[in-house]
């Protein structure tokens, strides 16, 4: 397999740098008079069982132990979601998270590219056969492993993500300090008996502090010169955009990511794939025909998936619709200011933006969470702990 160009690692990046920037002056707020500061009012004045949660528009979504992959899948993509909390019908209790991660890393799992391949040659439609239970007796080995996943059992699933939980009566901080403490990217919310109610999810959570935060002088700072550049510098997991689908989400599994930066021969940043990319597309088992599809045409697509189902597109040449489906690339620099890394979070809700040196070569990556724990350590150093 061919070498592509490495991406510069965190070391090579400090050694690079001039040494006037090796140690930037680290600004951090004034010591803040707790009651005055309006982030921290508002986090100990709600309570995590507010109606602002999920959203203003939303209810709570969840699937059943006894739900199928196909049914957990369409649930997600239906509701434009990445995850959704696993309840026992028996007890009400929520005792696992299931995220396009796991069924993506699953599918992966149980599926060969000697296997994509085959399937993709037999015909272009095979992926809704599964779905509607179309498959004979008589189909390859491959074929029937596939449809024995597709009707897996919620139950059944291993490596699902712990369940964070704080109940409904909790301040909100609560909540913001076990999503900072524990990494997780969502926190269930219990109602007085124990049963799940509602969930508080890292991007509703920071939209809501940055319409607080609006003004806010440490909005305005460079990243460089606040305590989120250190978090920012880090080795980026990486796939070239000629290489195939399928391998790009073999190694978000491998890498344990649900990301990864796409580049091209000199190693410049074009895109990036990941889980959430599935929510983007309706649900007819189309992605899956795009497994054996480079990263780069995969790209085109999914930026403008609706473009997908309208009956010109259908009926063109692949190679020219994917010449009108442009995918924009959303990067940011050590100069930019933490307000302009939410907001493009945030805009374009995506969950990590990739930061570029002048070349546009990928040297780190900020998330959801880097932006939250630079929000809260700042004002509860305890956050972290």
């Amino acid at each position: 397999m061919q070498d592509y160009p490495s991406v510069t690692t965190n070391d090579q990046l400090l050694k690079d740098l001039p040494k006037s920037e090796t140690k930037p002056p680290l600004i951090t707020p004034n010591p803040l008079n707790l009651n005055a500061d309006p982030v921290l009012r508002f986090l100990r004045e709600i309570k995590c069982d507010s109606a602002i949660f999920p959203s203003p528009q939303s209810l709570p979504i969840t699937i059943s132990t006894t739900a199928t992959v196909v049914d957990a899948l369409k649930t997600m993509i239906d509701n434009q979601l990445l995850a959704v909390p696993v309840i026992d019908e028996n007890t009400s209790e929520a005792i696992s998270i299931l995220s396009m991660f796991h069924l993506v890393s699953y599918i992966v799992d149980q599926t060969s590219e000697e296997g994509l391949l085959e399937i993709k040659s037999r015909s272009s439609q095979i992926w809704q056969l599964l779905y509607e239970r179309m498959i004979s007796t008589k189909d390859t080995i491959a074929l029937q492993r596939l449809d024995k996943l597709l009707q897996k059992n919620m139950f059944e699933f291993e490596a699902l993500d712990p369940v964070y939980t704080v109940y409904g009566f909790f301040p909100l901080q609560a909540a913001a300090d076990l999503m900072v403490g524990t990494k997780a990217h969502r926190i269930l919310v219990l109602d007085e008996k124990g049963h799940f109610a509602n969930v508080i999810s890292q991007a509703r959570l920071l939209e809501i502090l940055g319409s607080i935060m609006d003004g806010f002088p440490e909005l305005s700072r460079p990243i460089i010169q606040l305590g989120l550049w250190e978090k920012a510098i880090k080795n980026v997991e990486s796939i070239h955009e000629n290489d195939m689908v399928f391998r790009a989400f073999k190694k978000m599994k491998e890498k344990k990511v649900s990301g990864l930066a796409v580049l091209n021969d000199q190693g410049v940043i074009v895109g990036s794939i990941s889980t959430s990319d599935l929510k983007l597309i309706e649900f007819d088992m189309i992605f899956f025909n795009f497994l054996g599809y480079s990263v780069r045409d995969y790209l085109k697509l999914v930026s403008k998936p609706e473009l997908l189902h309208e009956r010109p597109i259908r009926f063109r040449p692949l190679r020219e619709a994917l010449s009108i489906l442009p995918r924009p690339v959303v990067t940011c620099r050590l100069s930019d200011s933490m307000g302009y890394i939410m907001a493009v979070l945030l805009h374009y809700s995506i969950h990590r933006v990739y930061v570029v040196d002048d070349s546009n070569k990928p040297i780190g990556v900020i998330s959801l969470h880097d932006v939250l724990s630079e929000i809260m350590e700042t004002r509860t150093p305890t956050a972290a702990l």
